[in-house]
């Protein structure tokens, strides 16, 4: 005879997705996050790469770039955190 212990709370049990469209909304969040973060880093390395010419026109496009790297790596991650239910 063996004793089990069934009162496990809830926050402990780790269930998997209960269906197929589930799992596809899973991986697209995971795949947005990583998307959202790659271009979020990305952004700020861009300004750490040596060997770039200071020559204010490659400056400014330098700057537009991590700009519009920064804002959509953000809007991924936030979307990627959204829940809609």
């Amino acid at each position: 005879m063996s004793a089990t212990y069934t009162n496990i709370p809830s926050f402990v049990r780790c269930a998997g997705p209960r269906s197929a469209s589930e799992a596809a909304t899973l991986a697209a969040r995971v795949a947005l996050a990583v998307v959202g973060l790659a271009m979020t880093l990305s952004a700020f390395a861009l300004w750490l790469v040596p060997g770039s010419t200071p020559v204010p026109d490659v400056m400014f496009i330098k700057l537009g770039s991590s700009l519009f790297l920064l804002i959509g790596g953000l809007s991924a991650l936030v979307g990627a955190r959204s829940q809609h239910r």
